[in-house]
């Protein structure tokens, strides 16, 4: 899922429907849970964890309208720093970061800097 010539794989994997089966593992998911840390850490990598700048093509966009920062959100306030899963939900939330400022919006408004 990295960028470079794999770029296109990512957006085919976002369009066929992963963020959203990702997400409803968070949702679903206890932070003790190796499920809900997987799911937190694919979804820094589909959000672009190896990406240079506006390398995103829509991604981001599309990952942050299932309610990737809610559920990651969630994920934060429920887990202990200690656990794997707090690594990568707040890794996927700086991934969604940059670029759109809507975005960054949304990402604040949920609470992500006051969990963080």
């Amino acid at each position: 899922l990295a960028g470079g010539d794999d770029e296109w794989r990512r957006v085919v994997i976002v369009e066929a429907g992963a963020a959203e089966a990702l997400v409803a593992v968070l949702r679903a998911g206890r932070p003790e849970q190796k499920a809900t840390a997987m799911a937190a850490g694919a979804l820094a990598s589909l959000a672009g964890l190896y990406l240079a700048p506006g390398e995103d093509q829509g991604c981001n966009a599309a990952i942050v309208k299932v309610g990737a920062v809610d559920a990651l959100v969630a994920v934060l306030r429920a887990g202990r720093p200690e656990q794997e899963v707090t690594a990568y939900a707040a890794l996927a939330l700086c991934c969604l970061t940059g670029g759109d400022e809507g975005r960054n919006e949304a990402i604040v408004a949920a609470g992500a800097v006051e969990v963080l």
